[in-house]
């Protein structure tokens, strides 16, 4: 949040800011996302025309996404205070990441034509 509004390390941020974010996020941004690797890649592949039948970053790619990309054994339970203590702290950042991932679902269907069912599967 503070990043994208470029307030100061010693500013007060507030709702204002993530609203900001999050239209900057909409409009000069191609959300990706993390835990929608295989579905991010399509999009980066179709948005740059990076396929190429005869290529060997279908196979790079297939090869990436095999991977596990997350050690679900490091996710702590979100009732911990571990949680509640950074949640709390980066209150900003979870209201943006929130709306990162409507955007990422919209963005599906007007930019690269998945239906909202396409997106959920």
């Amino acid at each position: 949040t503070r990043s994208l509004t470029h307030s100061s390390p010693q500013a007060s941020l507030g709702d204002n800011h993530v609203e900001l974010a999050t239209v900057i996020l909409k409009e000069k941004c191609v959300v990706l996302l993390y835990d929608k690797m295989p579905e991010s890649v399509r999009r980066l592949e179709q948005l740059f025309s990076w396929r190429d039948a005869n290529d060997d970053s279908s196979t790079c790619i297939g090869t990436m996404l095999e991977k596990p990309l997350i050690d679900e054994t490091m996710v702590n339970e979100k009732d911990t205070e571990l949680w509640q203590l950074l949640s709390g702290l980066n209150e900003l950042d979870i209201q943006l990441y929130r709306n990162a991932r409507l955007i990422f679902h919209e963005q599906g269907i007007e930019l690269f034509g998945k239906s909202l069912n396409d997106l959920v599967a």
